[in-house]
């Protein structure tokens, strides 16, 4: 069990790495532009996962631009006896015909059956824009996959499905 958390937080260590970079560091090559990038963002749905009980769950998420490219955001996911808390930080990854590609790893909190512990979290964000059918700026749905590992837990991935909107540039 250690073994696995080990690795799994050096993944993230070495995910959340290739976001830093020295002012004389070569660029990261980018496959697409990404043309919008909002300077605030609000998001909330449903999820499902098989390996928790309750298997379905409410999620929310705050977040904001932090740099080109690079956001981070407060996130909320809650079932009717468990909650947890965690900041992700995430990079835009392409952004093409209406769909944005984004990767996330964070760390947070966990609570549930009277205990609270450790979490870490990883995954991608795939949102497709929306504007052109609502006629609301900047609004998109959201589907994400993400991996959680909390203290004394297996790795748990979750599907997230949702709305978001996008304030500002």
């Amino acid at each position: 069990m250690r073994n696995v958390t080990l690795v799994v937080i050096t993944f993230l260590l070495a995910c959340l790495s290739a976001f830093a970079q020295t002012p004389d560091a070569t660029p990261l090559p980018t496959v697409g532009t990404i043309a919008y990038q909002p300077q605030y963002f609000l998001a909330a749905g449903g999820g499902w996962s098989k390996y928790t009980d309750p298997h379905a769950h409410g999620w929310m998420t705050m977040g904001a631009k932090v740099s080109e490219n690079n956001f981070v955001a407060g996130n909320l996911v809650m079932t009717s006896t468990k909650a947890s808390t965690t900041v992700d930080f995430g990079r835009y990854l392409i952004q093409e015909n209406g769909f944005t590609l984004a990767a996330l790893g964070g760390l947070g909190m966990a609570s549930g059956s009277g205990a609270v512990n450790g979490e870490v979290a990883g995954g991608v964000s795939l949102a497709k824009d929306l504007s052109k059918w609502t006629k609301v700026p900047h609004t998109a749905v959201v589907f994400t996959v993400k991996a959680d590992k909390v203290a004394g837990d297996d790795i748990k991935p979750a599907f997230l499905l949702g709305f978001v909107i996008g304030f500002g540039h």
